[in-house]
């Protein structure tokens, strides 16, 4: 029987990290999961085969995002493995499986831009008013 320095159960993105950062550095790793492919934030299937027929999801879509926050991509080499990430507008979306709904979604830059264009007036309108009580406190105070 083989022996090991580390064991790990389970083959989500979770445990996939903890198990690259000991092999790096030249431990042996056992990686046990009961399914035949990673899971966790690695699983892309079809969640929803009567509603969206081909469609497929990742679970965890949204939390992939978060890996840009640490220093795990970096650390591991990441991108000589093939990771590139493609950022999209939208980032996230929403699929509704009732009959006659449509994929809608939080529009990202697009969602950004729109709120400040919006919101410019106010803001001008607050900055002006600001200027105008800035060059009234100087001649109060300064006169």
């Amino acid at each position: 029987m083989q022996a090991y320095d580390v064991v790990l159960t389970g083959a989500g993105h979770n445990a996939l990290v903890c198990a690259a950062y000991p092999l790096k550095v030249g431990y042996s790793v056992l990686l046990l999961e009961k399914n035949s492919i990673p899971r966790g934030g690695c699983t892309t299937k079809e969640l929803l085969p009567e509603d969206a027929p081909g469609f497929l999801f990742n679970p965890c879509a949204i939390d992939h995002i978060f890996i840009h926050q640490g220093p795990i991509a970096e650390e591991l080499e990441l991108n000589r493995y093939g990771l590139e990430y493609l950022f999209c507008d939208p980032v996230v979306f929403y699929l509704n499986p009732h009959p006659g709904s449509s994929i809608s979604g939080m529009p990202g830059r697009n969602c950004a831009r729109t709120f400040l264009h919006k919101q410019h007036p106010i803001a001008q309108t607050l900055a002006d008013a600001g200027d105008s009580l800035k060059s009234t406190a100087k001649s109060v105070f300064h006169s």
